[in-house]
């Protein structure tokens, strides 16, 4: 979907220009109710409001025969509305309501064969069970991309069905068609989907792809191609209207199936789309799940959810929410002022006492001393990650454990800063729980904030910025480079880790038992940071200490370093303090493994040398040819992450590491060495994979050197548990072999 792509990209470009950080955009679309295209543009908006709350304004524009009216419009706008929809000249926001009683229609599912798609998954064995005990459906087609389904096939006809598990990708037109030709269908349930979550800024055309495909295409083909139906049923969720944050792409092929259900029935054909709301028994399809529970919706348990299907198959309406609302827990959020206002229509907002002003939450706290104000940061923290988490209980956290072991990732960071800036009234990094790892380190900071007025980076500040993705924009990245290399050279830097102060905060990603602890350096480009290991570290949680030691420079303030031997003098002072005399392996991954290699040379030359160093992906500096350049921005920008800046310090200490780096090439190394290349090639500006002869790093110093799967952005992204598993795989064979040879 075109559409969606343009937008998604816009909304990023619009994120990312710190110019634009104190003003609210206002959207507005078109017939989004009726026109499916339109309405999965909705979704992706909600999602974005979501994730960076008052910063959109989303305006619905229903056809109609006059002009719009300025004074609607503006009127709109003002209402403080994240969602208005104008139609007929009068705005209207939009509320959930309960069903009036109406006169049923039972519709008799028993007369054909029933196509049912994502019949593997969950909800898709629950409906086919369903159809065949409780309606006497007796035909049932069941539909995968990968077919057979033996079990869920015996199961079914012992209960008396005739039941046909068919390999069919229903994305594919072709195979829809061939499908439809073999088979006269009475009904549809379309049940499929996939996940593929991440924040509006990390989320690549590709993920939007994969994602819409199962939902949107194969719904469209399912409505052209079938006939004479007696029901279409649509699976939708409900994560699409109230916008989960995290699922965009998730939340636009949802919206779209609502506007498709609306745009049948209003040409007279049975349909129906269910936004389902969490259920209790969903395995492939939880994520968010937590996230719809805090916001009141308890999980339907199958009983349930299966009666409100039967119940949603004899109304008239297009478009039904099935959810289990927990009223109280809806009214205590209203009562915080934390109601989502499409609610409203169930749980009105209270009436705000205007008899006497609160004082802002960020000058209650700002009014605390200095003891008094850590306390209650600290219970505030405490509490805040506790329901991000979905802790029963504040107490269960352990102020001494990093975020990420928690379990944060770059989604839940963005919840937790959203939640945070609420309670405090400031303006905070989504990066918050990356640069300040653990409870005390965040509560440290956060009193420092409340303490002073932190400016706020302006226009001016960002003119660096601007013009190096302009730069990249004309493809003239080799300019862009020069230009930040520039730049950098007017920033301090440091010869001796003395001169540079403070170090950046360790980041331990994952905790365990087995030995070496790994520690690993982001790559040295503006987009990088801890988070960068997020995934690879996730599948060595309870299992290898794994702890992220990022480079100085990319924060403000921070020092460059003057020289390769600087960076490397610092931070193998940071490994062995980190290590505490534990065996320990480093790990870079990109341009991270010229610090790994440097940091290694100079630590094999101590008393605690590393026990190995892995490279993941590495490329000299003198490799990147103009194509491979290109093909490398290209790709940082389309997966750039809200939690790290594209500003002009990132971007200049870019520019000051490519310089020391400038002429460097890497020495034998006295420890065992693992180098572990991407297997695909890295793909183009325009997606077409790069010739052969212009990727691949030439990295030959290494002792074992393995292929993985994915291209270099994925084997630490999609692909990143298989990266992990490797990277264990090698260092626990490793730690055998010395273990036999002593």
């Amino acid at each position: 979907m075109p559409c969606a792509a343009g937008v998604l990209t816009f909304l990023q470009t619009w994120l990312a220009d710190r110019r634009f950080a104190s003003t609210r955009l206002a959207l507005v679309i078109r017939d989004a109710a009726t026109d499916p295209v339109a309405a999965a543009l909705t979704g992706l908006v909600r999602v974005t409001q979501a994730e960076h709350p008052d910063r959109l304004v989303l305006l619905e524009i229903a056809a109609g025969p006059g002009r719009l009216d300025p004074r609607t419009l503006t009127t709109a706008l003002a209402s403080g509305e994240p969602h208005t929809t104008i139609r007929d000249g009068v705005a209207q926001a939009p509320r959930f309501t309960p069903l009036a009683a109406v006169d049923s229609t039972a519709v008799d599912l028993s007369a054909g064969t029933v196509l049912i798609t994502g019949a593997s998954g969950a909800l898709g064995r629950l409906i086919a069970h369903h159809l065949v005990t409780a309606h006497g459906v007796r035909d049932l087609l069941l539909v995968s991309r990968g077919g057979g389904m033996a079990d869920l096939c015996a199961e079914l006809a012992g209960a008396g069905a005739h039941v046909e598990a068919v390999a069919c990708d229903v994305a594919e037109r072709d195979q829809v068609a061939a499908l439809l030709a073999e088979h006269s269908v009475h009904a549809v349930v379309h049940a499929a989907g996939v996940l593929d979550d991440g924040v509006v800024e990390s989320l690549t055309t590709e993920q939007l792809t994969r994602v819409l495909r199962p939902k949107v295409d194969a719904a469209w083909h399912l409505h052209e191609l079938t006939t004479d139906l007696a029901a279409f049923v649509l699976f939708s969720s409900v994560a699409g209207t109230l916008g989960s944050a995290g699922q965009a792409a998730y939340a636009a092929a949802n919206t779209f199936l609502d506007a498709l259900a609306t745009h049948r029935v209003a040409r007279g054909l049975p349909t129906v789309a269910l936004m389902w709301g969490p259920w209790a028994t969903e395995d492939g399809m939880t994520a968010g799940r937590r996230r719809l529970e805090r916001g009141g919706l308890v999980p339907l348990r199958p009983e349930e959810g299966l009666a409100l299907f039967d119940a949603a198959l004899t109304r008239p309406e297009a478009v039904l929410v099935p959810v289990n609302a927990n009223l109280t827990a809806l009214r205590a959020a209203a009562n915080q002022r934390s109601l989502q206002p499409i609610w409203h229509g169930l749980v009105p907002q209270p009436e705000r006492d205007t008899r006497r002003a609160e004082p802002k939450a960020s000058a209650r706290l700002a009014q605390l001393s200095g003891d008094e104000r850590d306390r209650a940061l600290l219970e505030l923290v405490r509490r805040e990650v506790a329901a991000v988490l979905g802790h029963a209980a504040t107490d269960e956290l352990d102020g001494d454990r990093a975020f990420t072991e928690l379990g944060f990732d770059s989604l839940t960071a963005v919840d937790l800063r959203n939640r945070l800036e609420q309670a405090t009234g400031l303006r905070l990094p989504a990066s918050l729980v990356f640069e300040q790892p653990t409870p005390p380190a965040l509560i440290r900071f956060l009193s420092d904030e409340l303490g002073v007025a932190a400016p706020q980076v302006g226009a001016a500040d960002d003119t660096l910025g601007a013009l190096f993705r302009q730069a990249c924009e004309q493809d003239r990245v080799d300019e862009g480079m020069e230009l930040v290399r520039m730049a950098a050279r007017f920033r301090p830097a440091f010869d001796t880790p003395d001169e540079l102060g403070r170090r950046p905060n360790p980041v331990p990603l994952a905790r365990g038992a087995h030995e070496p602890l790994l520690f690993c350096f982001p790559a040295v480009v503006a987009m990088s940071g801890a988070h960068q290991y997020a995934r690879f570290a996730a599948a060595l949680r309870d299992h290898r200490g794994t702890v992220v030691l990022p480079e100085p420079g990319f924060g403000a303030g921070e020092r460059l370093p003057a020289s390769v031997a600087a960076v490397a003098e610092m931070q193998a002072q940071a490994v062995l303090e980190q290590a505490a005399g534990a065996p320990y392996a480093l790990l870079g991954y990109s341009s991270g493994g010229w610090i790994a290699h440097e940091v290694a040379a100079r630590l094999a030359r101590t008393d605690s040398p590393p026990s190995a160093v892995v490279f993941l992906d590495t490329y000299l500096p003198q490799e990147m040819n103009p194509r491979l350049s290109r093909a490398f921005t290209h790709g940082l920008f389309a997966r750039r992450s809200e939690l790290v800046a594209t500003d002009h310090v990132s971007l200049t200490a870019m520019g000051g590491y490519f310089s020391v780096f400038g002429a460097w090439q890497p020495s034998p190394l006295t420890v065992p060495t693992l180098f572990l290349r991407a297997a695909d090639a890295l793909p183009d500006v325009d997606g077409s994979p790069l010739a052969a002869a212009d990727w691949g790093p030439s990295w030959a110093r290494c002792d074992t050197d393995l292929e993985v799967a994915g291209d270099h952005f994925t084997i630490v992204g999609e692909f990143a548990e298989d990266t992990a598993r490797a990277v264990d795989s090698w260092l626990t064979a490793l730690q055998r072999q010395e273990r036999n040879q002593h």
